[in-house]
């Protein structure tokens, strides 16, 4: 087994651990909600922001990230109330009749090390990178991928812009001088620490854990966040809540508030095009 293998297996062990508290410790009476780590920031915004005036609500941001297949396994075993994905449902959860509520878009940006120089990356630049036959910035300093697995919606998201490009990704993922992330949120981390390091991550990520990361132009564009709906930027993440089809009644308050004008406006203030639903006029 391999030093990256060990290394992913120790840290699920460890995301486990920090996301599940022994029963004897958790409160019967919590709707947990959790996922992707993806959408944690946003989240947890919307949800201070319910609490606030709703100081008595049982609801509970999970501070782990589970994934959107670890949040909808979580779901159907009863233990959240929401789970959050940053993909579609796949086959075999659409048919566990869950009720999905696509809540807001946004763009899956290129971030870099803070040190990093203005850079434009081309998808050509890209497949350099991640095939190694390039290694420095434009400036001659070294470039350092970081990757996340092949299966994250992230990493998928990427790969399916150029068929050249998911190769090369698919390839850089096999490379053992690569770090492959396990979490959203170590991703980021990741990114921020080592040196000449980039990666790609939701903006709405980096917005609302107020990242401290350089935002690189891709193919010439850029991610304005003052302008996303007018954005011709070609890479978006669509964030959506999963519920049971009869959800608590707490759980359907929170929605109605996550579809209000005021979520909107949080949606909206964090990177992100907030989606309408008729299941929750304003």
């Amino acid at each position: 087994m391999s030093i990256q293998n060990l290394r992913q297996i120790a840290l699920s062990c460890l995301l486990v651990c920090a996301c599940w508290s022994p029963p004897a410790e958790c409160d019967p009476n919590a709707l947990p909600i959790g996922g992707t780590g993806d959408a944690l920031g946003i989240l947890e915004q919307l949800l201070e922001a319910y609490r606030a005036d709703r100081p008595e609500t049982s609801l509970k941001l999970l501070e782990g990230s589970l994934g959107t297949g670890g949040g909808i396994r979580a779901l159907t075993d009863d233990r959240l109330s929401i789970a959050i994905a940053g993909r579609d449902l796949n086959e075999r959860e659409r048919g566990l009749g869950l009720t999905t509520h696509p809540f807001a878009r946004t763009p899956l940006i290129l971030v870099a090390q803070p040190k990093v120089g203005r850079e434009d990356l081309t998808t050509e630049a890209l497949i350099a990178l991640y095939l190694g036959r390039r290694t420095t910035w434009s400036d001659g300093s070294r470039c350092r991928p970081v990757m996340r697995p092949a299966n994250d919606s992230d990493t998928l998201m990427l790969a399916s812009l150029d068929p050249e490009l998911a190769s090369a990704i698919q390839f850089a993922l096999g490379r053992t001088d690569l770090l492959v992330t396990l979490t959203s949120q170590e991703n980021l981390d990741s990114i921020a620490y080592i040196q000449g390091a980039f990666g790609y991550a939701p903006l709405a990520q980096v917005v609302s854990e107020k990242r401290d990361l350089r935002i690189l132009t891709f193919n010439g564009q850029a991610p304005n966040p003052e302008a996303l709906a007018d954005s011709p930027y070609p890479l978006w993440i669509e964030f959506s809540l999963v519920t049971p089809a009869d959800p608590e009644p707490e759980v359907q308050q929170f929605l109605a508030f996550v579809f209000s004008a005021k979520g909107r406006t949080i949606i909206e203030a964090n990177g992100s095009l907030p989606i309408s639903t008729p299941r929750f006029p304003d």
